[in-house]
């Protein structure tokens, strides 16, 4: 784990996935493991995949795991999801997080609801007809599809 210089926030980044046998296609066998630059951020065909998250949130590992199942799904294994612990109200109002899990494709929020309360605060996302405290299977694999590699 790492702090970023920016701001000091908690940055982690994990592979999504790491048997050979299901790797992406071309990809060398450690790609992403080789990286050492701070930090450790790897893309396939340019595409990031983060969680924003905050301690207390009973649900960001259920994101974070759906998320880890859709990536496997698509083929890419070797992407690193990145982590970002928001620590404080004043991180939270700096960067508009509006609840957590905050999953961030290429930095953005694909389920942004401009109307949630920026704030340390539980996020829901209706899907398919309930309530639930992280996106679903099919909502990531919708807004993951079109940028497969």
């Amino acid at each position: 784990m790492g702090l970023d210089p920016v701001d000091g926030s908690s940055l982690e980044s994990f592979p999504a996935a790491d048997p050979p046998e299901a790797r992406a296609p071309g990809l060398r066998a450690n790609a992403c493991a080789e990286m050492t630059r701070w930090p450790r951020v790897c893309t396939l065909g340019g595409v990031r995949v983060g969680i924003r998250y905050f301690d207390g949130c009973p649900s960001w590992r259920v994101a974070e795991e759906r998320l880890h199942h859709v990536l496997t799904e698509l083929g890419w294994q070797e992407l690193v999801i990145e982590r970002e612990r928001v620590e404080s109200p004043e991180r939270a109002e700096a960067i508009g997080f509006r609840g957590s899990p905050t999953v961030l494709i290429d930095g953005a929020d694909p389920f942004l609801d401009e109307t949630a309360p920026i704030g340390l605060s539980c996020r829901l996302y209706r899907t398919e007809g309930v309530t639930e405290g992280a996106p679903s299977l099919a909502q990531l694999r919708a807004v993951l599809r079109d940028r497969r590699v």
